[in-house]
């Protein structure tokens, strides 16, 4: 800046007044003569902070990714060379795929034993519905056998109530007829007929006793085969239940919920009854029973998409083999995105373990500036303005670029939760807001890598311009002015200090005075 003050207003100044005193120096002359530069210094420092601010600290930036495998082992070829180019999906190196290949082996063979046990199970099932039907139709006919022997029962005790009264009746003919006969009323013939009708009626009643006590004996035994029968049924489902665990967990549990249901009734009749075996004790078990069962079968339910219908065994098995045939892809490490392989340093035969960088690649298609300013310069800046880029080491060689955003924060604002309180002597030295003391934020501004001749690396420093919204006219031209100066300078390593290039100046200026004024003086003689 003082260096175009110099150029563009000391010279001229020296030229009116002292080299050709066009005009006399007057006391209002040197009066007025400074107050131009310094009014101009105030609004360029203004204008340039505020509508074209100009930052020396901005660098290039390109994500970089880590190259580092999932698996461990040793690595049996390398596919690239440091510094190359790859694509998305390239190959970079291989690790030993024996292990993986042969744990994959491994999990396959579990896969195909678990679809076999599995199509068991299904097999189980049908044969356990199975035997719950003939269990469920051999309790059917014990209790049809049940009621079969109480109507014989009923029958024959019927039978046995009707020849008692007919051998009674018989008795008291045979007893009538003894006193008929010895009074010779009826002969002996007849007598002896109420005789053997007395027989018969005892026997047809002995035999009615026999039937009736048959009968007795069939009730037991059919009721002796409903129990077994009832028992059998209950072990069919309980075998049924306990495969469908395995390959229908939700219907297991909502024939396990259905049947703790149906004894808490039961035992609810029981007490409405007023039986003695009803037991308050049994209906608290059975109620929190079903209660651990519904949290069982909402757990199942949930689970249940996921298995997709299959046993869960199966998929188990089947994601063992995915995660080993992932595993044994894995062993191919391929380049996550395009870009430039940086820092490869593999041989054969190296172990490499997961997680652990053993490259670094560069995308190559996401440059960016980070550009650095005072937070007092930031008031204008907007996402989308146009930025004027100069790198150092393509001096006087601009690129355009634009703000993509301005990063919200800086770590001196980031609070660190110490469970102490704040030491506000740590921020005193912020309380006067000037250059050395304001915060610096950064704004990230686009960057295209569309010179093949000039390259870019990360890390890479120059200068930014940003015209804020817009920018402010004549001084962007200013500031691109301000700018190239310091990119020329860029030319020269290390760079002059700022006094010394003035004092340069100056004393370039005085040696063109002094040689002008010799050849003035020297003429003057002549």
């Amino acid at each position: 800046m003082l260096i175009l003050i110099i150029l563009f207003y000391v010279l001229p100044v020296y030229l009116v007044f002292f080299r050709f005193k066009w005009l006399p120096l007057t006391r209002m002359w040197k009066i007025i003569l400074p107050l131009p530069p310094i009014f101009a210094l105030i609004f360029v420092w203004y204008a340039v902070g505020r509508f074209t601010p100009i930052s020396q600290d901005a660098y290039i930036q390109a994500p970089v990714v880590q190259i580092a495998p999932q698996v461990a082992g040793l690595v049996t070829e390398i596919l690239v060379e440091d510094n190359a180019m790859v694509n998305q999906g390239d190959p970079l190196f291989r690790i030993d795929t024996s292990p993986y290949q042969y744990r994959a082996d491994q999990a396959r063979a579990r896969m195909f034993e678990a679809r076999e046990n599995a199509l068991g199970l299904v097999a189980t099932v049908y044969a356990a519905n199975a035997s719950v039907t003939r269990a469920a139709a051999s309790l059917e006919v014990a209790r049809q056998g049940v009621n079969n022997a109480e109507a014989d029962l009923a029958a024959s005790q019927a039978n046995v109530a009707k020849t008692k009264a007919q051998v009674q009746l018989a008795d008291a003919e045979a007893e009538r007829g003894s006193r008929l006969v010895q009074s010779q009323a009826i002969s002996q013939q007849e007598y002896e007929e109420l005789l053997r009708n007395q027989q018969v009626q005892q026997s047809g009643l002995d035999e009615a006793m026999q039937r009736e006590a048959k009968a007795k004996t069939g009730i037991e035994m059919a009721t002796s085969q409903v129990t077994v029968a009832d028992a059998a049924l209950r072990e069919a489902n309980a075998q049924r239940d306990k495969v469908l665990s395995l390959l229908d967990p939700v219907r297991a549990l909502h024939n396990a919920i259905a049947a703790s249901e149906s004894d808490l009734l039961l035992e609810l009749v029981r007490q409405s009854t007023g039986d003695a075996a009803g037991n308050h004790a049994r209906n608290e078990t059975i109620k929190q029973d079903i209660a651990l069962l519904r949290s069982y079968l909402a757990e199942a339910e949930k689970l249940a998409p996921l298995l997709e219908g299959k046993v869960a065994a199966v998929v188990q098995a089947e994601s063992a083999l995915k995660i080993a045939e992932f595993d044994l892809d894995q062993t191919t490490i391929r380049s996550p995105i395009s870009g430039q392989i940086v820092n490869l340093h593999l041989t054969n035969g190296t172990y490499v373990t997961p997680g652990k960088a053993v490259s670094a690649l560069l995308d190559t298609n996401s440059w960016h500036l980070v550009v650095t300013m005072p937070e007092n310069w930031l008031s204008h800046v907007r996402v989308g303005d146009d930025v004027t880029i100069a790198l150092r080491n393509y001096p006087l060689s601009f690129r355009d670029g634009k703000v993509i955003y301005i990063v919200p924060g800086a770590i001196s604002g980031q609070g660190v939760p110490t469970g102490a309180l704040p030491d506000p002597q740590s921020r005193l030295g912020r309380q006067f807001d000037t250059p050395e003391t304001s915060q610096q934020f950064q704004v990230i501004v686009s960057l295209a890598d569309d010179r093949p001749e000039q390259p870019l690396r990360v890390g890479g420093t120059g200068h930014a311009v940003i015209f804020a919204g817009g920018g402010l006219a004549g001084m962007n031209q200013v500031a691109t002015l301000l700018c190239t100066i310091a990119s020329f300078m860029d030319f020269f390593f290390p760079k002059p200090p700022l006094l010394t290039i003035l004092i340069v100046v100056v004393l370039i200026l005085f040696a063109i005075a002094l040689t002008r004024y010799i050849t003035h003086a020297r003429n003057s003689d002549d």
